[in-house]
């Protein structure tokens, strides 16, 4: 009797195709450099399956008991993306039940490693076998990292089975947008308040399959194409938007029925800020002057400093400071001290 295999996934597979980064499918006949392999792993030509030999396989013999043996790449340079397809074929050439046996596939983007993917045959499983397939995910890279692929071959017998078949292993792109930009239809394009309409442009490196879904602050969004890989999405801000940056998701699938991954910052690095409440009260402590002669409550003609304390309360419309010297003041932490250019007109 045929039965199913236990397969736990993880990551789940994508169909589709991007632009190749790597590929290795061991026409060589010997194993590439940088790969390493422990246990029964070896390149062969043997075991139904392997329709186009040879590939990477780990054989029966010699029998291994209670045993986990890894198939590592090599570092694989994934360029300047942070995130791709990974694709591969295997299959399973079965013998016999009452073992447990199993194959894991796992990757290491820069962080640690991350388990995909795991075939697992429970002893009473039956007679199994796992006809030749492809199967992919997706791998989150860090800046900066390569990228490693391993596959586990595990279990209590490999008597159990002829060999686990590994081939034609790729790396492909995933779609990306290319340009992210938003702003508002003020002067000022960086700032918003309840009803003030928003404009979010993107444009993708690919056709979509179907329109791609936005939403601002949790709302989803209109959009139009405005041509070719080029898009909008429409907002407008409500009195139920909160102070700061506006917060957006695109959510995108490629003609090839390839997801993106979601895109929640801009390209060019601008933002929206609302401001929907008025300016917090603040308070003028202390005021004092000093050097030359100094007078209570009085900075006259002689005095060089005069010290303030102001406490300035928390405002979640401001992010940042557009600090310029001479015409603005910069405050970065607490209890800071602002050293200001006295200008001789105001002296008395």
């Amino acid at each position: 009797m045929r039965r199913i295999i236990g397969l736990i996934i993880f990551s789940m597979a994508i169909p589709g195709f991007g632009v190749e980064l790597y590929i290795q499918d061991f026409d060589s006949g010997s194993w590439p450099a940088g790969y390493t392999y422990e246990g029964n792993w070896q390149i062969g030509n043997n075991w139904d399956g392997n329709d186009s030999p040879p590939a990477a396989i780990y054989n029966w013999s010699p029998r291994q008991i209670n045993f986990e043996h890894n198939m590592t790449t090599d570092y694989i340079d994934v360029e300047d993306n942070d995130d791709v397809l990974v694709k591969f074929i295997f299959a399973l050439d079965f013998y016999d039940e009452d073992e447990l046996n199993g194959l894991r596939i796992s990757y290491h983007g820069g962080i640690d490693w991350v388990t995909v993917l795991d075939y697992s045959i429970g002893p009473d499983a039956g007679d199994v076998d796992v006809s030749r397939r492809t199967e992919s995910f997706t791998a989150d890279i860090e800046s900066g990292a390569d990228l490693q692929i391993r596959w586990t071959a595990y279990g209590d017998d490999s008597w159990a089975f002829n060999g686990w078949i590994v081939d034609n292993i790729q790396v492909l792109t995933l779609p990306k947008l290319t340009s992210v930009a938003i702003e508002s239809a003020n002067e000022d394009p960086a700032t918003a308040t309840a009803g003030t309409n928003i404009w979010l442009n993107f444009t993708t490196d690919t056709e979509f399959l179907f329109d791609p879904y936005v939403q601002i602050n949790g709302t989803a969004c209109n959009i139009d194409n405005l041509g070719s890989t080029n898009w909008v999405a429409y907002y407008t801000v409500t009195e139920l938007d909160p102070d700061g940056p506006l917060q957006f998701t695109i959510d995108f699938t490629d003609i090839n029925g390839i997801d993106g991954k979601t895109v929640k910052e801009t390209t060019n690095g601008s933002t929206v800020i609302v401001d929907n409440s008025d300016p917090p009260s603040f308070s003028v402590g202390t005021v004092t002057a000093s050097g030359g002669t100094v007078a209570d409550e009085i900075w006259n003609s002689t005095n060089t400093n005069v010290q303030m304390e102001i406490n300035v309360p928390q405002d979640s419309a401001v992010i940042d400071f557009n600090y310029t010297l001479g015409n603005a003041l910069s405050f970065d932490g607490v209890n800071d001290i602002v050293e200001i250019v006295s200008i001789g007109d105001y002296q008395v």
